[in-house]
């Protein structure tokens, strides 16, 4: 059974192969639109801990932490950049920029138990609930770094051509500081809502 999807007077077959074409176009246009997403470079480095009872391990973990703010020793720590940079082109509208490259590069920093193996079990249920609170708290902070190259890579790619190119380029690196800035006190705020994950587990004993 043929199917004739043709209007009268039209080739069916040439229809169709117009349809595909601008459907085609139409997608080609919206996903040159679309931002890649951010690069995530992620490490994680680990300072050593024993211990065979929970006082040890409390005390070599103060000892041992490479950690320190204010004065104050922490268990866990992550550290997150956002580095961006693009590209313009002189176009009848004006300077617009062409292309965007944002790159999120994470370190974590956890205490490792070395002679986890010899404590009695209880002792090691316990670390292992610490350790995964703290370490979820860690990856919220991951999380506000990531929002944060997000958000740098669709806003500029979304900028307005502007009279010159050295004007886009203060505007877009101003715009990037000013989002940066915004999740660098979002993350100050989610230390002071979770004390700084306590308040959610990852805290020892």
């Amino acid at each position: 059974m043929e199917k004739n999807i043709s209007a009268p007077g039209w080739n069916a077959s040439l229809y169709e192969r117009l349809w595909f074409l601008c459907f085609f176009l139409i997608i080609v246009g919206l996903t040159g639109n679309l931002v890649a997403g951010p690069s995530v470079n992620e490490e994680t480095i680990y300072y050593d801990v024993r211990g065979a009872t929970v006082q040890e391990l409390r005390a070599n973990m103060n000892t041992t932490s490479p950690i320190t703010f204010k004065g104050k020793k922490y268990d866990a720590y992550t550290d997150w950049k956002v580095n961006w940079n693009f590209w313009w082109d002189t176009l009848e509208e004006g300077c617009a920029i062409t292309s965007v490259e944002v790159i999120l590069t994470v370190t974590f920093t956890y205490p490792r138990w070395l002679d986890r193996q010899d404590a009695p079990p209880a002792l090691q249920s316990k670390w292992e609930r610490y350790l995964t609170a703290l370490i979820e708290h860690e990856e919220g902070h991951k999380a506000i770094g990531l929002a944060c190259a997000r958000e740098i890579e669709e806003r500029l790619s979304e900028m307005s051509p502007s009279a010159s190119c050295e004007l886009l380029e203060q505007i877009a690196n101003d715009l990037a500081d000013t989002i940066l800035q915004k999740h660098i006190n979002l993350e100050k705020d989610y230390d002071r809502r979770t004390d700084h994950g306590q308040k959610t587990g990852a805290v020892f004993p």
